[in-house]
């Protein structure tokens, strides 16, 4: 399982690193997306992954902020800190990892062929 966690953390490092420029902040008066975003985010996402996966939680952050034009660091923060309110279920989770780390190699693979 610690290596499964050490791929995927690597790899949404590696993703957050290469893909995206963030701002600190940007201007916007609608704090209504970042708002869905954390919401959204709370419940496609079991709460404990956000403990065990900080780096690729982070890159779901990221995506989801950059899909509804409101990515910067100030919003970035402001969803994780959201997130860290969320209740945490006390139910076992390596099938997220085991998954997570299955798609991310079939899917590096892919690039390669």
């Amino acid at each position: 399982m610690k290596e499964n966690i050490k791929y995927i953390e690597q790899w949404a490092l590696l993703k957050i690193i290469d893909n995206y420029e963030i701002e600190n902040s940007i201007a916007t008066d609608d704090f209504g997306w970042v708002e869905k975003v954390a919401h959204d985010i709370s419940v496609t996402f079991p709460a404990s992954i956000f403990r065990t996966l900080p780096n690729y939680a982070r890159l779901e952050v990221i995506k989801a902020l950059e899909w509804c034009s409101v990515l910067s660091m100030d919003n970035v923060h402001y969803v994780e800190s959201e997130l860290r309110k969320t209740e945490e279920a006390y139910e076992n989770y390596d099938w997220f990892i085991v998954d997570k780390a299955r798609d991310i190699k079939q899917s590096q693979r892919g690039a390669y062929v």
